[in-house]
């Protein structure tokens, strides 16, 4: 009876527009409590300097809804303090990000807060300043010449779509020349070229996934070209989803096309766990997951969209959320683990502000569409059954569930920087409470000039050859292939025609790649400074408390731990565990990491990985902790009636014999 009252308990974290709105509201006040300054600014608790961008505005916006929900005029008057410490600042070149944060913020304050004496006296410099805007100020030539190129794609194309869209609903006019205002309809139109036009090109339609009985094809990434982090595939996502909700039915039908194909994709690559920014820039960063619940809300009272599964992935997102990037003000924190000033730019690629600010402002937005669709039960996921989700064309991704397990495996290489790096990126486990854990620790920020490799590396006359893949297929079973070779920073070939194959094995992920006599190769996993130690026959394995990565097919000359200061979204402070190659025959090698387990059967290591983030999140016992501990005192005693059974059995069998025994 008890195991059937848990077989569907109450969803832990699951998304509603309470629950987005208590989060949102609870980090934007810790902010004003702790973190703002006597002129409104916002001070990054970790550089120790005010921030006067437009992360200041969301901020604000973010007090603005959480003062108007709760009454508390002194949240209120910090929100709009925020909002004029920006304007007020120098900072006359700004981007579409600012214009997205002040037409959404002052939309929102002429609606609802209307007659609030701190608006009110704001308002004439606020309106004179979104009156103002013209063309986005951009820094950067690389960022110029993409947004000019209709092939090329880059974030800030689509937030200007939506930041023109929010401007018009202001419903301001100007008259200044130049300005966006002056023309609306030229404004609409330039924002709806962007959407039909530009969006549906660069997402593509060569992503696909298959998972159980869930099949879908014709998805895409969406993206910065090139790259193609997935943290950013989230938030363009989101974007799209923000036009989308503002324009209706106005919605033109390519638009719609590839929300389909980029929501469908965000769901594919989706852990099942809520991970979504494992790979690329911006790793593990809490605006990706607060990304991917605006997506999914909007999806999900959208035509054509499978609610229940929209709903999934929001709950996904959103419980991962609240339970792992929990280590900033109000619970809320940009990355997994907590910062500081001593540690926090110790691989970390973010300031604190910006990611809270974007993470609120997206929860707020998501908060809102789940306050329209009603009640919706939600569904699977597709990586709760076996299968693949595969992008083949630009990033080059598999995600696989095979099991217990959870793996992605990535083909491309930028060498600059290990979060893009070939081969497995992320493995997971599933644990027996249903949770799930990571095996693998996220790849080190590595940006700049370190152009390497966790491997397979091949070093020949001072060069650094490196794997990279032309094609990825995904095939039953959980196989991954892999064919290019091995290449140098500057693109030189010094081997093609190779195929790395990934195969699940227990516990976890085996690469088989062939080596020639006479090259000095290298594989490497990153284990924390400290925890890593070289085990087993002829030094094959290095092992720390979560797994053992084991080389076969030929015994590795040496083993190192090579220490270069590595830093990453989750951990301080990681090593390079090497293992050394020299062949001295043709061979193929088998490079395989494996979740570890204890003598008694436990996961060790489970309340270290907590410690700077994890899947299981930290503090306090949810749903699926709390349903663990009861199975196991039911499976407790039921050990304790076995062996009891086994006891009276014993006697009997003793009872009989002496029964037989002669007198």
């Amino acid at each position: 009876m008890l195991l059937a009252c848990l077989a569907a308990p109450a969803p832990a974290g699951a998304f509603s527009a309470e629950e987005g709105r208590a989060a949102a509201d609870r980090a934007a006040a810790a902010w004003a409590r702790d973190h703002q300054q006597r002129d409104g600014a916002f001070v990054d608790y970790v550089s120790r300097r005010p921030t006067y961008g437009y992360a200041g505005v969301l901020l604000g916006y973010g007090l603005l809804r959480a003062g108007e929900r709760s009454g508390d005029r002194e949240l209120i008057r910090r929100g709009f303090r925020a909002i004029d410490a920006v304007l007020s600042s120098d900072h006359p070149q700004r981007g579409v990000f600012d214009s997205l944060a002040n037409s959404t913020a002052y939309a929102f304050a002429a609606r609802s807060l209307a007659d609030d004496p701190s608006f009110r006296a704001l308002r004439p410099r606020w309106e004179t300043y979104l009156r103002g805007i013209t063309q986005p100020y951009i820094k950067s030539t690389n960022l110029k010449a993409c947004t000019a190129d209709p092939v090329c794609f880059h974030n800030h194309e689509v937030v200007g779509a939506f930041g023109d869209l929010q401007l018009l609903a202001t419903g301001l006019r100007s008259t200044v020349p130049g300005a966006k205002l002056s023309d609306p309809l030229a404004l609409r139109e330039s924002a709806m070229r962007v959407l039909e036009e530009e969006i549906p090109l660069a997402t593509g339609r060569a992503a696909s996934y298959s998972f159980g009985d869930s099949d879908a094809d014709g998805l895409g990434l969406l993206s910065d070209t090139l790259t193609w982090p997935l943290a950013y595939h989230a938030f363009s996502t989101a974007m799209v989803a923000g036009a989308a909700a503002d324009l209706g039915s106005d919605l033109p039908a390519p638009t719609r096309a590839a929300l389909r194909g980029t929501v469908g994709a965000l769901a594919g690559f989706m852990a099942p766990d809520g991970d979504v920014a494992y790979l690329g820039r911006r790793q593990q960063q809490a605006w990706a997951l607060a990304s991917a619940i605006y997506a999914a809300s909007v999806a999900a009272r959208t035509p054509g969209f499978d609610a229940r599964e929209m709903k999934a992935v929001a709950d996904r997102a959103f419980a991962r959320l609240v339970s792992v990037n929990t280590r900033g003000p109000g619970g809320l924190g940009a990355v997994p683990r907590a910062l500081s000033p001593s540690t926090g730019y110790h691989g970390v690629d973010a300031n604190e502000v910006v990611p809270a600010a974007l993470t609120i402002f997206m929860l707020n937005l998501a908060s809102d569409e789940a306050a329209e669709s009603g009640s919706v039960e939600a569904g699977a996921l597709p990586a709760d059954a076996d299968g693949a989700f595969l992008e083949p064309e630009k990033t080059g991704l598999a995600a696989v569930r095979h099991g217990d397990l959870w793996y992605a495996v990535h083909r491309r290489i930028i060498t600059y920087d290990r979060r893009y790096d070939f081969g497995l990126v992320a493995l997971k486990q599933r644990l027996p409470d249903g949770s799930w854990r990571d095996v693998l620790r996220p790849r080190p920020n590595t940006r700049g000039p370190s152009e390497d490799s966790a491997g397979p590396v091949i070093e020949k006359d001072g060069v650094r050859y490196m794997a990279y893949g032309d094609t990825i297929e995904a095939r039953p079973g959980g196989v991954v292939i892999v064919r290019g070779g091995y290449r140098s920073e500057e693109g030189v070939w010094l081997r093609q025609g190779v195929t790395f194959r990934f195969k699940p094995v227990r516990g976890g992920v085996a690469m088989t790649f062939p080596l020639r006599a006479g090259d000095i190769a290298r594989m490497a996993t990153y284990v924390r400074a400290g925890e890593g130690r070289v085990r087993g026959p002829g030094r094959r394995s290095v092992v720390d408390p979560r797994l053992r990565a084991t080389v076969s097919g030929i015994r590795p000359s040496s083993v190192e731990f090579v220490d270069r200061g590595y830093g990453s979204c989750c951990d301080r402070h990681l090593v390079a565990a090497t293992s050394y190659l020299r062949p001295g025959t043709d061979r193929v090698v088998t490079y395989t990491v494996r979740a570890r387990r204890g003598r008694s059967g436990a996961v060790p290591g489970t309340a270290a990985m907590k410690d700077e983030g994890s899947s299981g999140g930290d503090g306090g016992l949810g749903a699926v902790g709390i349903a663990g501990i009861v199975l196991a005192a039911v499976g407790l005693a039921g050990s304790a009636l076995a062996l009891r059974a086994r006891a009276v059995r014993r006697r009997r069998r003793e009872a009989r014999r002496r029964r037989r025994v002669p007198r």
